[in-house]
């Protein structure tokens, strides 16, 4: 909020410095999205083809590793 209050009052640099921020902010939230949504995908098809046990730690261990 502070920013839209400042913006016709920030430079052209300051403007540009704002934008980029607001891009990688967004391009990075979408990496962090799609990196979850595979790893969930690939763990629950481990665990409906009956390739990956639960009960054993060291499974879920080499998986995040």
């Amino acid at each position: 909020m502070r920013t839209r209050e400042a913006w016709p009052g920030l430079s052209i640099y300051e403007r540009f410095e704002q934008i980029v921020s607001l891009v990688l902010t967004g391009l990075i939230s979408l990496v962090i999205a799609a990196a979850l949504v595979n790893l969930t995908v690939c763990i629950l098809m481990l665990l409906l083809f009956g390739l990956l046990d639960p009960a054993e730690t060291g499974v879920f261990e080499a998986i995040l590793a």
